[in-house]
């Protein structure tokens, strides 16, 4: 399992970056009456898990499947968190500026060719 993003979280506004969203249900396709976010939808995280093949999914709020079941059991489908990106505006912008800078590298060289007296 990787390291969850900052942004996966409860109640994160995310954008739906395709209509060929993967869900986290095993052995199963489209086909129970599921819905499905669409490319460009703007959707609010309802929850998180990791599907038993290891991937980071979430469920939206605006989109509440039936439980059927699956392999795991009964079960809600979700939807790869890969398949979104987080919605940027003014309210979040510093933390995902923070982010951003605690992902840089942190080594610092001195110019070249100074010297100091």
């Amino acid at each position: 399992m990787s390291d969850i993003p900052t942004w996966v979280r409860r109640g994160q506004k995310v954008v739906c970056l395709g209509d060929d969203v993967k869900v986290a249900v095993l052995s199963k396709e489209r086909g129970l009456g599921e819905q499905f976010p669409v490319h460009g939808g703007i959707y609010t995280i309802r929850s998180t898990f990791f599907a038993a093949s290891g991937e980071l999914c979430i469920r939206l709020v605006e989109i509440t499947n039936k439980k059927h079941r699956y392999i795991g059991g009964l079960l809600e489908v979700g939807f790869e968190a890969k398949s979104f990106e987080p919605l940027v505006d003014d309210a979040n912008t510093s933390e995902v500026e923070a982010e951003m800078f605690r992902a840089r590298p942190r080594s610092v060289s001195a110019p070249r060719g100074r010297a100091d007296a």
